[in-house]
């Protein structure tokens, strides 16, 4: 008898294509590089971002097939538009993954309990369709020189201090980010790849995103602390359009360090995707809130 595939299983096999290319690679960012600064995955109709893992199989995707382009659409929405598959090219699986609540069957009190639902679906690079591809041209920053909407986006977390500092870091008890200058940075995408990293930690905290490993000594836990905030790094220097790379040679201390948990539990790349998305979306929140708070300044100036 044939055995049924569950969303599941391909949730698993995915994972374990991942951990194998990240393997392969031997850097954590190096192979997604051009996927990366290509900007976030996002769906081509609605225009959304891309949630947890399947950012990393996007990116993966994309930088193995050579697109540059960004956009995603499954088969339905490319028939909205009256747009088409070219022929041969195959889908990327992604997952939708959401808590429900109801009702408990087990009980017969009304109450309730959550369950997940888990649900695959099919999409397409706007490069493997007939829909004309945009030419945008992409200019390198200058390294150590401001780069001014990472310096905006920076400015807008403004619920903690940055403090100048020898070394990166992230001190809970004062709620500050200590960080060197920008010119002790060989570049000035390192920089803003190490303030984002940081800047992931400080969402850690009970009032933020209230990570349950963030406080813990464990080195599991810290190991995991560590690539969920590499992940959240990754996510916002895609947002502001610059180079990703992994910091300095700790990168790869953080690798060794949860490869060997990923073997055991498979979700735990999801898991820290997931966890990072929180963090990261807490970072965008307040960007639109501290916009939000500058438009109605100027229309009280007004």
């Amino acid at each position: 008898m044939k055995t049924k595939i569950t969303t599941h299983d391909k949730l698993d096999t995915v994972i374990e294509n991942l951990i194998n290319k990240v393997e392969t690679a031997g850097s954590w960012v190096k192979p997604f590089k051009s996927a990366i600064q290509g900007g976030m995955p996002i769906n081509g109709t609605s225009g959304k971002e891309y949630r947890g893992i399947n950012v990393f199989t996007l990116w993966a995707t994309a930088m193995e097939k050579g697109y540059t382009s960004n956009k995603w659409f499954t088969f339905n929405q490319l028939k909205a538009k009256k747009q088409t598959v070219i022929k041969g090219e195959k889908s990327t699986q992604i997952f939708f993954f959401k808590p429900l609540s109801v009702l408990d069957k087990d009980k017969d009190d009304g109450s309730k309990k959550t369950i997940f639902l888990l649900k695959a679906y099919n999409v397409f690079n706007l490069e493997q369709t007939d829909i004309e591809v945009e030419t945008v041209e992409v200019t390198e920053p200058t390294e150590n020189q401001v780069i001014e909407n990472a310096k905006e986006f920076f400015d807008n977390l403004d619920y903690l201090e940055v403090k100048q500092h020898p070394q990166p870091h992230y001190a809970p008890g004062t709620d500050t980010i200590g960080m060197p200058s920008l010119n002790d940075f060989v570049s000035a995408d390192e920089y803003y790849s190490t303030l984002a990293h940081e800047h992931t930690h400080a969402t850690g905290i009970e009032t933020r995103c209230n990570r349950d490993n963030f406080s813990s000594n464990k080195k599991t836990d810290y190991a995991f602390e560590e690539l969920v905030a590499e992940i959240g790094s990754i996510f916002v220097m895609a947002r502001l359009g610059l180079n990703a790379e992994p910091i300095q040679d700790n990168s790869a201390a953080y690798l060794k360090s949860w490869l060997s948990s990923l073997k055991n539990d498979k979700k735990y790349l999801w898991k820290a995707s997931s966890q990072a998305t929180s963090a990261y979306n807490f970072m965008l929140d307040n960007q639109y809130q501290n916009e939000e708070n500058i438009e109605m300044v100027e229309m009280e100036v007004a």
